[in-house]
């Protein structure tokens, strides 16, 4: 089935894309979270674990996008539809992460210090790996020409 195929280059450009709008969202929200209990409750040390957990992220997501880069590159066509944008591991492990996401909301123990630290550490790794990935479509670009 042809569904949207797209040279395969773009499938890296739409990961880009994805990685980036997610991870600002999620930016985002630590971001609102520190600002919620900016007066009262933020230390030094709330910024020191924000910057962990983004180094932490980082090079988790650095090996990810260059995983994902290799397996799109390494397809036999030189099209295919945008479904093929992540493995099937990848779809599951999104799905995994989204409903965690989704039940940490209802922990009644979880504060918005934990939001404000851990989101801004993930959003922003999850925002640099949507850089790497036009990094890595900007490269793939340069080739094919």
């Amino acid at each position: 089935m042809k569904f949207l195929e797209v040279p395969k280059r773009y499938l890296i450009l739409l990961n880009g894309l994805l990685w980036l709008s997610i991870g600002l969202h999620i930016l985002y929200k630590g971001l609102a979270a520190y600002v919620r209990i900016y007066p009262d409750a933020v230390r030094g040390w709330h910024v020191l674990i924000s910057l962990v957990v983004y180094t932490g992220f980082v090079f988790m997501f650095r090996r990810i996008v260059r995983r994902y880069t290799d397996r799109i590159l390494a397809f036999p066509t030189a099209r295919k539809g945008i479904n093929y944008v992540f493995s099937l591991r990848g779809y599951l492990l999104i799905a995994f992460m989204m409903g965690l996401g989704i039940s940490v909301r209802f922990l009644p123990f979880v504060t918005d210090v934990f939001y404000a630290t851990f989101y801004t550490g993930l959003g922003g790794g999850l925002t640099l790996a949507g850089i790497l990935f036009f990094k890595h479509f900007h490269t793939a670009c340069k080739a094919k020409a």
